[in-house]
């Protein structure tokens, strides 16, 4: 699988599929503007509901690097081989004051159909 590196996030951003693999929680305290949100004990099973393998470039990414990276391995098991990680993760992002997006108290939660 390909690494990428924060520049290559950022200048990609608008041009691929930007997967947040942390838990829903994480996910709407603060996550990467774009992302969406498929938390990694439901990779699979979502991925397979929204994803052809065929779709453009796929960049995952969790809180680290460990976390990025087990993902991608499972969707490269399941025959997506257009998979990239951003090993960096999201505490990278942060650090590097880089736009990332609340779900304020005020809007309704989501609900999953997995």
């Amino acid at each position: 699988m390909k690494v990428i590196s924060t520049d290559e996030l950022k200048d990609r951003i608008h041009h691929i599929t930007l997967i947040d693999v942390r838990n829903p929680y994480e996910y709407e305290f603060g996550h990467i503007q774009g992302a969406e949100d498929i938390p990694l004990e439901h990779l699979e099973d979502g991925f397979k509901n929204r994803y052809t393998t065929e779709e453009k470039d796929i960049v995952i990414y969790g809180e680290d690097e460990e976390m990025g990276t087990d993902a991608a391995k499972k969707l490269e098991d399941i025959g997506y081989n257009n998979v990239e990680v951003y090993q960096e993760g999201f505490q990278e992002w942060r650090r590097s004051k880089l736009p990332i997006k609340r779900v304020s108290l005020g809007q309704e939660r989501r609900t999953r159909k997995i």
